[in-house]
């Protein structure tokens, strides 16, 4: 039990400093030393639950915090925050982490649902970052897709007064507009 507990800390401890990697750093961290602080700790933490022989939704839940930490440092690299290693292109960069997130969370999604089902908390939490990585990547009606499931699942599981739905409702409702907006025929 102590060494899930550890285990547990360096999941957070990973997601915190991956956070902090995304908002540009804090304090005297960097977001360049947050980001490594980051990965190492998602790192331990799955060779500790790989050690102990965790369930595999322990597993998935650090393949989902390091889908949020490739998420959060393309986030970074947008903003200037971090800069490519070797003169590479920050915009090229940046798409292939999100691509790279992309399909962390569908595996993450997958697994989750196999394990639990879709409805799942932890499965319902890829769906929104799924829905939010093809809205980055340019592919609204995947988006859209991911986002009407969100707020049908979230509706189902929370109720339609729940905070969390009514975000994902406006986030759908604001994809519809948009989709629509892009599918108007040009002017004359």
């Amino acid at each position: 039990e102590d060494k899930e507990d550890y285990a547990t800390a360096l999941y957070w401890m990973g997601l915190n400093f991956g956070t902090l990697c995304r908002i540009g750093g804090g304090g005297t961290w960097t977001a360049e030393r947050a980001y490594e602080m980051a990965e190492q700790s998602l790192a331990a933490c799955m060779q500790v639950r790989e050690e102990q022989g965790a369930a595999q939704g322990k597993i998935t839940e650090v393949l989902f915090a390091k889908g949020v930490l490739a998420f959060c440092k393309a986030e970074a690299m947008a903003s200037g925050a971090l800069q490519p290693a070797g003169g590479q292109d920050a915009v090229a960069v940046t798409r292939e982490l999100n691509e790279e997130a992309l399909q962390t969370f569908q595996q993450a999604y997958e697994e989750f649902t196999k394990l639990y089902s879709s409805k799942h908390l932890d499965a319902v939490k890829c769906v929104t970052m799924l829905g939010l990585l093809c809205r980055r990547l340019g592919n609204n009606t995947d988006a859209l897709g991911w986002a009407s499931k969100e707020v049908k699942t979230r509706e189902e599981i929370l109720g339609e007064l729940h905070p969390r739905t009514q975000q994902a409702r406006r986030v759908y409702t604001d994809l519809v507009d948009k989709t629509q907006g892009d599918q108007q025929p040009a002017a004359d």
